[in-house]
């Protein structure tokens, strides 16, 4: 594959995306890293910094893979109802 067909594709999925509204998971993940940043230096005694790391970084995998099975399931079912597949 070269990389207008890499090009095209991604800017389909992310037109996809904008019309599903899945950008909103990207605002649940910083109201998510907000209450974090609020509430772990009341939880822990010297390791916040580290804590809000680690925190941000499992949080990031997590939403990360709920995005891609949501956008993926999306477009495989909008294709398939427009008789692509």
């Amino acid at each position: 594959m070269n990389f207008s067909r890499i090009s095209t594709i991604a800017t389909n999925v992310f037109r996809e995306m904008v019309r599903d509204r899945v950008l909103y998971i990207l605002g649940f993940y910083i109201f998510v890293l907000a209450t974090a940043l609020l509430l772990l230096p009341e939880i822990s005694a010297a390791t916040e910094d580290k804590m809000f790391l680690d925190f941000g970084l499992a949080a990031i995998a997590i939403l990360g893979l709920v995005v891609a099975v949501f956008i993926g399931t999306s477009l495989v079912n909008k294709e398939m109802k427009n008789g692509l597949c």
